[in-house]
């Protein structure tokens, strides 16, 4: 009677578990501040990606380059920022 009583407790305290685990995620207690995390993120590269992306559209464009030549000299550009 022990060993089913061990297993019934054992039980008891993963159910609880497993509620309060499932409770706290679904109400945003974790998933919204990882989502306010990753846009608040994004929001502060969001100016050197289009800094990125004007720098990339002016080598490309320089006509004394060749075509693969730009390509790689303006993504080596625009990675830097």
């Amino acid at each position: 009677t022990t060993s089913a009583l061990n297993s019934a407790l054992c039980l008891r305290r993963a159910t609880l578990f497993v509620s309060i685990v499932s409770t706290w995620l679904f109400r945003g207690h974790y998933v919204y501040p990882l989502g306010a995390r990753i846009q608040d993120d994004m929001a502060s590269r969001l100016p050197f990606i289009g800094l990125g992306a004007l720098y990339f559209v002016i080598v490309v464009s320089d006509a004394s380059l060749g075509f693969a030549a730009g390509r790689v000299l303006g993504g080596v550009v625009f990675s830097l920022g």
